[in-house]
């Protein structure tokens, strides 16, 4: 073979091979990718507000569920981040099986979690299962909206400068009503400012200014000025009282303006005494802080300090008129090691010969047991099966439970099943019951083991005020606890993150019962809590739908116990959003009566404060558990505006 034939056998050749491979290639990708089936799926499109126009390179994330808390979460902590496209369309792939809450960000927009009423309560959960695809959702970001107006003088209606702006939202924690930052503006030189960024509600909006402190008293009068007096934090229009002020009203997109606030003016006073110490030698120096004794947070935030002088006094020379509790300064910079406690209140003069009793934060130590008698078992570990009924239903008698055996039931699919499409998700099918019931059942026997006491949270949350670093702990797999340098005071005890199946049944400090009474520990007194748990806790699960029979994903669920008093230490309503179909389950609930009930519209932090709840106590579900007993219930939420009108009733 002539050289030419060789190189041309040789390219030949090689083409034959390119086109071999080229082929393969392309079969290869032609091949379909076999998913992952240990991981989920989770798709949609972002749009703005109620219209239908996509939302081109947003920000979405997904963190895990915490439903310990109420608060919207930290994006820092989110698991997976993704951006959508021109159509808005985005996608998680290869998730992790779980539960999760999904939110987003948009220039222009406000953050917005998935299944949030249109008023932006509350979010809806997501739960995905191994190879599951969860796509069709529609996450709405609405358009920013705003607050604007002056910061006034009362007397003179002048300007007010160097100040700051605060819309603030209503939430209640711990039987409490108290005051979220939403939003911040700086007032210019002309007394003007402009919140942005906030969603739609209704807001408190607040003014604080700047201005130097000028005394009333000794100081004052040394430095030859008339009592002028200084601006108070200021609630629009002009009260110095969140409680009595009036709520601002911001729609989707829009700035709502002439908010005129007109600051009030009050006298300084001084808070004069002497620390006392004991058992401080390897203490440093010390501060001391008056805390206010109300749930007012803007007031925490710039409590007045003072430093303990060598000779054990001390003088606060800037203090406003209210109640007060004397303590080591711990929120800025402050010695957690030293603990006091003393009630100041100041009036209308200088308060004099103050004594506060200084020593080393206790360390409270504690035990968590199972009850006296009661099995080393949790309750069931499932949710129970429940019947849903067909056909439309009256929109104000939710239907009702009964123990009667059911002639036809099914088991609820497992959580995340139904793809839902939007905000709504399809109803699975089901054998329909008497018209107007939900009947409950026993689940099949379930598989239960120890009832571990290891990782449960005991927390002390300050009885009155607001709660600032609360001090916690976490149980060892014995049972015992230790809170560390414990601040004193007066508080009430939270025991969280139980087992499954299991109920606090009471907590006792040395010997006293304190489950729904106020644990002082103002004296410094040594002792010990006991923690009782029982597993004989009972389950209520169940489907939120509307008059139509559609599910309606992330609407919050209550259950409280009847029959208890609305005052601050009863035991608090449990609450919890539905999942992307509709369905929800409290588990660990002590035996007993309860009432249960759904809401249309409704700030989370509202959905667990039992004087809301109990003005329902007469229209709610009513549900008898039994212990180890599993009951379910069809809901349908009782009206915004039923909501809204319960909610104004709470001083």
């Amino acid at each position: 073979m002539t050289h030419p034939q060789r190189l041309c056998a040789s390219v030949l050749a090689t083409m034959f091979v390119a086109a071999a491979g080229l082929k393969r290639v392309a079969q290869e990708a032609a091949a379909p990718v076999e998913a992952d089936k240990t991981k989920a799926r989770i798709e949609g499109t972002v749009v703005s507000g109620d219209s239908k126009t996509p939302l081109n390179n947003a920000t979405l994330r997904l963190r895990p569920a915490d439903l310990d808390r109420y608060s919207p979460p930290n994006p820092d902590a989110a698991a997976y981040t993704a951006s959508s496209d021109a159509e808005g369309h985005f996608v998680f792939q290869d998730t992790d099986p779980g539960s999760y809450l999904l939110f987003g960000d948009a220039a222009g927009h406000v953050r917005q979690f998935y299944g949030a009423s249109p008023s932006g309560n509350g979010w809806t959960v997501l739960r995905v299962e191994a190879g599951q695809t969860v796509k069709d959702l529609t996450l709405r970001l609405p358009p920013q909206g705003g607050i604007s107006g002056r910061a006034l003088d009362a007397d003179d209606r002048g300007p007010v400068r160097d100040a700051e702006a605060t819309a603030w939202k209503v939430a209640y924690s711990g039987g409490a009503r108290s005051l979220i930052p939403t939003g911040f503006a700086d007032v210019n030189a002309q007394g003007e400012f402009l919140i942005r960024n906030l969603p739609a509600g209704r807001y408190l909006v607040g003014v604080r200014a700047a201005t130097r402190f000028l005394r009333a008293g000794a100081t004052q009068e040394k430095r030859g000025e008339p009592p002028k007096g200084v601006y108070l934090t200021t609630y629009y229009p002009e009260d110095a009282e969140s409680s009595t002020a009036l709520p601002v009203k911001v729609q989707a997109g829009q700035v709502t303006p002439g908010v005129d606030i007109r600051l009030r003016k009050s006298l300084m006073y001084a808070v004069r005494g002497t620390a006392k110490a004991s058992d401080l030698a390897n203490a440093g120096p010390v501060r001391l802080a008056l805390m206010p004794a109300t749930a007012d947070l803007t007031r925490v935030f710039s409590h007045p300090t003072a430093q303990v002088r060598a000779g054990g006094t001390f003088e606060f020379d800037q203090v406003s008129a209210g109640d007060y509790f004397l303590q080591p300064e711990r929120l800025f910079r402050g010695d957690d090691s030293v603990a006091g406690f003393a009630e100041v209140s100041v009036r209308d003069r200088d308060v004099e010969r103050i004594e506060i009793h200084l020593t080393k934060a206790p360390d409270l130590a504690g035990r968590i047991r199972l009850e006296s008698g009661s099995s080393d078992t949790p309750a069931d570990t499932q949710p129970p099966a429940f019947v849903q009924g067909a056909g439309p239903k009256a929109a104000s008698p939710p239907s009702k439970s009964t123990a009667e055996p059911p002639k036809a039931a099914v088991v609820p699919p497992p959580p995340g099943h139904v793809e839902p499409s939007g905000h709504e998700a399809a109803a699975p099918a089901a054998v329909a019951p008497p018209a107007g019931h939900a009947v409950a059942i026993q689940t099949a026997p379930q598989t239960a083991g120890p009832v571990s006491l290891a990782g449960i949270t005991v927390g002390l949350h300050a009885a009155e005020g607001v709660s600032v670093n609360s001090p916690r702990a976490v149980s060892r797999a014995d049972g015992t606890f230790d809170i560390r340098k414990t601040p004193l005071g007066r508080y009430r005890v939270d025991v969280a993150r139980l087992p499954e199946g299991v109920f606090l049944k009471s907590i006792a400090y040395n010997g006293q019962e304190v489950t729904h009474t106020v644990l002082d520990l103002t004296s410094g007194a040594a002792g010990a809590l006991e923690v009782v748990l029982s597993p004989d806790g009972g389950t209520i699960a169940g489907v939120v739908r509307d008059a139509n029979r559609r599910a309606l994903p992330g609407t919050w669920v209550s259950v409280w116990r009847s029959g208890q008093a609305a005052e601050m230490y009863a035991e608090p309503p449990r609450a919890t959003p539905a999942d992307q179909t509709g369905t929800f389950r409290f588990a660990g609930l002590e035996p007993g009566e309860y009432r249960i009930a759904a809401w249309e519209d409704i700030e989370p932090s509202l959905s667990s404060h039992r004087p809301f709840c109990v003005q329902f106590d007469g229209s709610a579900e009513k549900v008898q558990l039994d212990a180890k007993a599993n009951r379910s219930v069809e809901l349908q939420p009782v009206a915004s505006d039923v909501v809204a009108a319960a909610a104004g009733k709470i001083p």
